[in-house]
Formats: structure tokens, sequence, C-alpha cells
């Protein structure tokens, strides 16, 4: 029987309280670990001078902290997950010491050894499998085969070997069903002569997806399983297409495979790849980090890259703050927030912030928040000041090799509702494949700057609403893309090609009451916003400029099937032939527009407005409609019109413009000065009558302006560098501005702990000698607690009752008792428990056991409900009893067992 959140919650917080306990049998307390390359794991860490070398290895006690020495690159991660030895630990922070770059956290092993086996083909042996501990985050395993899944030369990227090579695509003919995949290019080879090839194909304009084929014959290759329906229903004639993960296909320089008999790596090269750092993505290393049903994290300063699934993954955490992290080029999401606890449940809100990191070239997702239940307490969690770039932007890619479709978005917030929205604030989002922001949970989403989306798609936008309620204010949205190279077919009857169409913001199937305001919406390939089969959005205050194409989309915004729509204070404005100045609905009637301003510097005040395929002027729309009766059309008055758009589209700094001439901000008729300062994520609209002015980028200091960075395109790319619009942050193509958007609120202030009166001293946890401790606790009455303000632990206790004669006494290995047994998985019919080393033998004393020896496992019992690990729902054991009872007797057992 599947369990709800609530009770989930609370079968986690009794594992956790048992989990307490048994850290009483700890003499060792919280320490602060250092770690290096030069390190050794014999050391105790506890200084520079006696560092530790794989953090990976040192087990996790709450209030550690662990210390990563700044330069040095540690090839591993750091699991918390269940199963676990560090499971359920809180308040414990990972951080760098010393000088330098970011310590690294890497996913990646070092292959070297290379050597020449004819032509431009060399091999080297790779060492797998490797100890990288548990891969189980939550419910996440990750990949579960043990091997090489991607590769790094030289820090960039390298395509797995291909047919065609990278640049080109096969395409495909139509098919029924899902389990086949025909392409007249497969016809020249013998069968089965691509068996165990993967095969990466576009099924639709918003969708790539890959599979394996298992025998091929002719033009088909038939497939181990089916490809994801979500993506298509059956394939049509013409969409793009590789396969690839074959050694026949080696023969483009970077190229390379994995050899999983000889356990060799060979790449394509034209020089010895000796000389190059050749990083192999390891298969076993999942995250960089997991932390699991915790609280009271810190994680700063590290630089994460190149795992399996996840850069940082947090499970069912709260009051957790990750800042200044840089991660990069995880084969999944760079960072996950999975599973958020429920309002009024036994954990508080999740409180967390994820504040000033770059997530960069993630495969599928750059980042995710994933609230399953309908009642998620998000309480003042906030997702502010990161940059997410190049998000899933090498078609084919994303999720875990060959396991079916990709997402290929920026930022994905899943779920959830019925309790405080997550702020998402002041972030940049820069190239993705899909769409760059999925709001399909609550969301104030604000002063965020969007550039670059779809990529390596169509039909999709930039932002999408899958939600009610949510607000979206003071963004830059622009440049939206729609990638056609490997499109096809949009039926096989009607025989055309799909048109290219992508918008600034897309909302749609039913949702309900969003808000969107203060935006600035330009240069997108379709229109600024298309809002179909919604109720009741609030559009107001917002500049649309030269959005749309004359093929699809020849409006700024387009209503479809709407309902209770306000329209109000906007800026339609355009410059684009083809492309008209304002609005199309179909439903007309049962919308609001007023006080909005049209104008098309061509065409003035004609075709402003389409209902059903008719077009209006201003005047036309007016008398018709009764609609927009205090709304404008063009500013000025005769004499040729044109407008500039002022961006500043960074998180920080200002940018400044020389102007010469009359120029007017046009939400104010203000003339403007000779110089224009604007902050960041802001922007102005000016306009010109008659001409003969000037708008000049300039620095605000006087100095040269700096050099614009790189276009935000992968290296390689699967797909030519879109030359319309221009991948980059340089200086913004001229287009109007916003009114300056509204300083974030602040988030609330939490409630501060109230505590109640302290327990008495536990006994001491030895009989004599050092390592004795004592604990008391108390309860919070009010507030927000963290553990360390409910717990304090003494040490000392007993240290003289004993003296040993020389030699030193001896001190036996101490173990804590088992845990309780884990829920049970579905998947395997296991549960398990565990146990610690609590003492490590001194002097001759008897020794621990292995490490296999400190857990069991046993079969599932017929009545017991179990965990399904592919599903986002769980199942969950209950509290059973008066667990107080039993939480007492365990006390007893441990004290007992230490004192005798």
């Amino acid at each position: 029987m599947a369990m709800s959140t609530t009770s989930l919650a609370r079968g986690a917080l009794a594992v956790l309280l048992l989990s307490t306990l048994l850290t009483l049998c700890v003499p060792a307390e919280a320490a602060t670990y250092y770690f290096s390359n030069d390190g050794d794991d014999d050391n105790d860490g506890l200084s520079e001078a006696t560092a530790k070398q794989h953090p990976s290895l040192q087990s996790i006690r709450s209030d550690d902290v662990f210390r990563l020495r700044r330069g040095d690159t540690f090839r591993e991660m750091i699991s918390g997950g269940p199963g676990t030895q560090n499971a359920y630990r809180n308040n414990v922070v990972f951080e760098a010491y010393g000088t330098g770059p970011k310590p690294i956290l890497s996913g990646s092993v070092v292959i070297e050894g290379w050597e020449n086996r004819g032509g431009n083909i060399w091999a080297a042996s790779v060492a797998l499998p490797l100890d990288g501990g548990s891969g189980q985050c939550g419910n996440d395993a990750g990949p579960t085969d043990n091997s090489i899944i991607n590769l790094f030369i030289d820090g960039e990227f390298a395509y797995i070997a291909r047919e065609p090579n990278v640049g080109s695509f096969y395409r495909s003919r139509a098919t029924d069903g899902l389990n086949t995949v025909r392409s007249a290019s497969f016809e020249d080879k013998p069968n089965d002569y691509y068996s165990g090839a993967g095969v990466r194909i576009r099924t639709w304009s918003w969708h790539w997806q890959n599979g394996i084929v298992d025998s091929s014959s002719g033009d088909t290759l038939s497939l181990t399983g089916n490809l994801d329906s979500d993506g298509a229903w059956h394939l049509h004639d013409d969409w793009g297409l590789y396969v690839d993960n074959k050694v026949e296909f080696l023969d483009q320089e970077g190229e390379w495979y994995h050899d999983t008999v000889a356990d060799e790596i060979l790449i394509y090269s034209t020089t010895n790849p000796s000389n190059k750092l050749i990083e192999g993505m390891y298969s076993g290393f999942t995250h960089g980090i997991c932390l699991f049903w915790s609280r009271g994290h810190r994680v700063h300063d590290i630089h994460f890259k190149h795992h399996a699934s996840y850069g940082v993954n947090l499970w069912l955490v709260e009051d957790v703050i990750v800042t200044n992290v840089d991660q990069e080029w995880s084969a999944g999401t760079g960072f996950a927030i999975a599973w958020v606890h429920s309002v009024g449940g036994d954990w508080g809100p999740s409180n967390l912030i994820v504040e000033n990191n770059t997530f960069s070239n993630n495969l599928d997702h750059g980042g995710s928040a994933n609230a399953p239940g309908s009642n998620t307490d998000w309480g003042t969690s906030v997702i502010r000041g990161n940059s997410f770039i190049n998000s899933g932007v090498i078609a084919g890619y994303g999720r875990e090799p060959y396991a079916g479709g990709s997402h290929n978005i920026g930022f994905r917030n899943n779920g959830g509702g019925g309790g405080p929205a997550l702020k998402i604030e002041g972030n940049i989002f820069d190239g993705s494949g899909r769409t760059l922001i999925a709001l399909e949970g609550p969301a104030d989403f604000s002063n965020n700057v969007l550039r670059n989306s779809c990529l390596t798609h169509n039909d999709c936008s930039a932002i999408v609403f899958n939600d009610s309620d949510l607000i979206v204010r003071g963004n830059i949205i622009r440049d939206t893309f729609g990638e056609m190279e490997a499109s096809g077919l949009n039926s096989d009857s009607e025989n055309r090609a799909l048109p290219r169409f992508s918008w600034g913001m897309r909302s749609h199937l039913g949702n309900q009451r969003a808000i969107i305001e203060n935006n600035i919406i330009f240069d997108n390939q379709a229109e600024g916003m298309l809002v179909e089969g919604t109720d009741e959005h609030q559009i107001r205050n917002n500049i649309w400029f030269n959005n749309g194409n004359p093929e699809r989309g020849r409006r700024q915004l387009a209503l479809e099937g709407s309902t209770d729509t306000v329209v109000t204070g906007n800026y339609f404005i355009s410059e684009e032939e083809g492309v008209y100045s304002g609005v199309s609905s179909n439903s007309v009637s049962s919308q609001t527009f007023d006080q909005n301003v049209y104008c098309h510097s061509l065409l003035g005040t004609e075709n402003i407005f389409e209902e059903e395929g008719e077009l209006f002027t201003l005047a036309e729309w007016q008398a018709s409609s009764n609609q927009d009766g205090n709304s404008a059309g063009c500013p000025g008055s005769g004499g040729s019109l044109s407008f500039e758009l002022l961006v500043n589209d960074e998180l920080d700094g200002n940018f400044c413009w020389s102007i010469s001439g009359d120029f007017y901000d046009l939400t104010d008729d203000g003339a403007l000065p000779a110089q224009v300062v604007l902050g960041p994520v802001s922007a102005l609209l000016a306009y010109q009558v008659g001409g003969g002015g000037s708008v000049t980028r300039t620095s605000c200091d006087g100095a040269p302006l700096p050099t614009p960075p790189p276009s935000p395109t992968p290296t390689p790319t699967p797909t030519p560098t879109p030359t319309s619009p221009t991948p980059t942050s340089a200086e913004p193509t001229p287009s109007p501005t916003p009114t300056p958007t509204p300083t974030p609120t602040p988030a609330p202030t939490p409630e501060p702990c109230v505590p109640g009166e302290w327990t008495s001293w536990s006994s001491c946890s030895v009989a004599c000698g050092p390592g004795g401790q004592q604990e008391r606790t108390r309860l919070a009455e009010s507030g927000s607690c963290t553990s360390s303000e409910l717990r304090e632990v003494s040490s000392g206790c007993n240290a003289e009752d004993c003296v040993c004669d020389s030699p030193p006494c001896a001190t036996d290995c101490v173990l804590s008792l088992f845990s309780d047994w884990t829920v049970c998985r579905c998947d395997t019919n296991l549960s398990h428990r565990y146990r610690d080393v609590v003492q490590e033998p001194t002097n001759g004393g008897a020794a621990c056991p292995t490490e296999s020896e400190l857990s069991e496992s046993r079969t599932c019992t017929s009545d017991e409900e179990c965990v399904d690990p592919n599903l986002a729902s769980s199942s969950s054991t209950r509290i059973e009893g008066k667990w107080v009872v039993l939480v007492m007797v365990l006390l007893s057992l441990c004290l007992s067992a230490v004192l005798r």
C-alpha cells in the first residue's frame, strides 16, 4: 500500500531518532578534517600538516567540517545516501582551504598509457570497477553499468564514435510503433551491422530520444525496447538521427569508444594523445555530493565536474546553503533538490538557499527542484544569483546513456503546491537545448535574465508555464532560436515540414491566475508569449519588442482558447517587416485590453490586432471591440520613427550609453540625457522622430569596453552555431526597454528558536578512560531550531576512573548496535541494516570486522510494505507501537554494551 508523504516523513523521523541515539555510543566528537592530494588516509586529518587524502573514505558525523585543499582534484564522490554510514547526519560543512583555484571533486578518472593500434587509432587500459561508494541518493540510483560514459580531452567534450560524423544526420523513414528506426542510409550495410550500437533520434520538434539496437536488417534497426511515447506516437519521415558506440565508427578526430570486454578506451587521434589530459566520466561516480534526509549543511567554494548523474544532490533536506560552487559537465543534472517536506509535517519548512553558483554544460538539466507532494513547504527557499549555462545543448544526449528521452532544460521546478512558492530570482539562464525554465510548481520567478533557448529543439519556449498562480516579474526574456537542421515532416499524410517557431513564454493546459508583469520580451523567434487554454492571467506593464517572424508567430502576444485574460499597460512595438505590432486572440469577448501602446515603425497603428484571421488598425479595433479605450498608438508626430533598446542583461555592474540627438524614453516621453546608465537586469526603450541621432554603448568610466564574452555554444557543438540570433552577451541588439525592474522583496526572516528545558545529563559512554561522552537534549517549543540548539555533548567523563600499568592497556574495537532494518525495496525484495565502528582498536586490542561485516541483508516478508525506487511517490514503513519505549530500550542496550 502506498504511503502519504506525511507518513514517509514520520517514518524517516523515527529512523533519524534511532540513528541519533546510536551516536551516543560514539566516543569521538565532531571534528574539522583536512584533505589534500598528498595527504595520507592513515593520518588523523585534524590539521593541514596531517591531512587525509580521500574525503569519500572518511565517515561523516553530525557537525563535522570537511575542508578540501584548493588547487587539488579529488576523483571520487561524497555519498550520504540511504544504505551508507553517512546518511542522516546534520550540520556538516564542505568547504575549501588554502589558496588558489577551488578544489575539484571530479567524477572522472585520468586515462594514460596510450599505445598506437595502427593508423590513427590509440588504446589505453582503464581499471574498473573503482571504489566510489554507494551510488544511490534517495530513489536515484544512477547508471547501473560499470563503464566510462563520457570522455573529455584537454577539458573539451568528446563524442562517442558515431555515424554520420558530427555536423551531419541520417534521415528517418516513417515507422509504425516505437521499437524500430528506419533510414535509407542503413540499406548498404550487412545484417546486424548495427547490433549493439546506440541510436539517437529527433522524434519530434521538442524531443530527442535514444535507445540500443538489438538487430538490423536492410533499412531497419530493431531496438531492445520502445522509445518514449511522450516524444512521438510513431516516427515520421525525414527526422534527423545518428548511431554511435561501435568501434567501426572511429574515423574522426577526438571520437572514442569503450571496449568493456578488454577494459580499454580507444580514440581516433592524428597525434599521440599521451600529451593530452584525457579524463573518462566513470558511471560509478553518480554524484559529487549526496545529502539525504538531514538538515543544516553548508556547501561552498568547491568545483564539481564530470559526475554520471548529479553534481550536487539534496534529498529531503532542510536549512541547507549551497554558495559559490562551480559545477560542470554532469551527464544528468548539475544541481538537484529531490523531494521537499510537506506543510504541517513532522519536519519544518525546507528553507534552502542556493546562491551565487555556476552550473554549466550539463547534458540534461542545469538544475531541478522536485516536490512530488501536493502540499510542499518551501518555506523561505530561494534560488538566487546563479548562472545556468548551456544546459542540454548537445543533440541526442541527456539523462542516463540510452535510457529514453532527454529533457535539455536549464532549470525545472517540478510539482508541489499548498505552501509558499519557491523563489527563483536574479539568475542568468543562458543557453539550453529546449526550455530555459520550466515552471511546473508554485514559483515566484523575478528579475532573471533568459537568453538563447531552443538551441537543439523547436516548438519550445524560454519559459513554460505548467502550474497555476505563478508570478513572472521583472525578467529579461530574449533570443529564442528554434533549431531546424534535424527537423522533419509533421505527418505522413500532409508531407510538409514543420515551420520554425519558438516563443519567449508559453502558458497552456489549464493554468490559471498567472501574473506576468514588468518584463522585457524581445527578439524571440515566434510570439513573445503564447497563452493557450488558460484562465484569468494578468499580463501588465511589459515591453514587447520585435518578437515573431512572417512565417509563424507574426504577433507580439497570442491568446488562443484563453478566457478572462487582462492585458493592460503594455508596450507592443515592432520594426520587422511582415510582423505585426500587437496581439491576436480568438476569444476577444472574454478578454480585457486597456492602457496599452501599439506601434510599428513602418506601419504605424495598422495591423495592431488580429481576431480570427482579420486584421485591425487601432481605431478599427477600438470601435469594433469596445476594448483598449485608453490605449495609444505611436509616440511623436510626423517624420520617420525609430527605436533603440538599451539592455543590461547581467547580474552585476552598470552598462552605459552615449546619446547624441533627441531621444526619448518611450515609457514616460522624457528626453534622454547625454549618458544613460542602467543597472543590472534592467532596460530602457528609446525612440526618436526624424533621425539624425545615435546611441553608442560606452564604458561607464571612460576606459575601453571589455572584450565580449564567448558565445554560449557548447564545444564541440553537434549542430552549426545559430547565426540569428547571435548567442552572446555582448552589446545587445537595439530594442525597447522595460521600466526598471523592482527590487526583490526580502525573504521573510525565520521565526527564532525558542527551546524548552534541558534533560538531565546521560550516563557516561565509557566506564573509564578517555573518550567518554555525555549528552543532554531539549525540545523546540516554537520557531525553527537547529540540532545544535537542541543537543549538547560533554566530553571527558570517567577519564580518571581507571589506570593501566605499563605497557598501555589494550582497547578492543567497539561497534555500534545495528541500525533498524531499512524499508524493503520492491525491486530487490531486500532490507538492510548497518552498524559503525565506534572506536578503532589500540595496543593490540581485538580487531574490527571487515566493511562487509558492518551490514546485513534479509529477504522481505510478505506483509512488508516496500519502496519502488523508480517512483517519485514511495511507500514507507509506519512507526509501530509506542516508539518512545523502543528508544529507551535501545539507549539502555547501547550504554550497557559500552560499560561492560
